[in-house]
């Protein structure tokens, strides 16, 4: 179910999840695997209690502007 609003419950939820994410993330990978995505999924219910729902919002269209700046330079 995709939706823009969030229940309270919802959101603990993530937080739950993201916990369980990070301490097996650790069991099953080496520190070289630790990179910022991976950091920044301890971020996510912080994130979306302040800003809603991840499909509210994207970074896509910045990285694909990058994309297509690098691919210019580098052609």
């Amino acid at each position: 179910m995709l939706s823009r609003s969030l229940t309270l419950t919802m959101t603990e939820d993530v937080k739950t999840l993201r916990r369980e994410f990070l301490i097996e993330y650790g069991k099953l990978y080496t520190v070289r695997h630790n990179q910022q995505v991976v950091h920044s999924v301890n971020h996510i219910g912080q994130t979306i209690s302040d800003y809603g729902p991840l499909t509210s919002y994207s970074t896509f269209h910045f990285e694909n502007i990058l994309g297509d700046i690098y691919f210019f330079i580098h052609v």
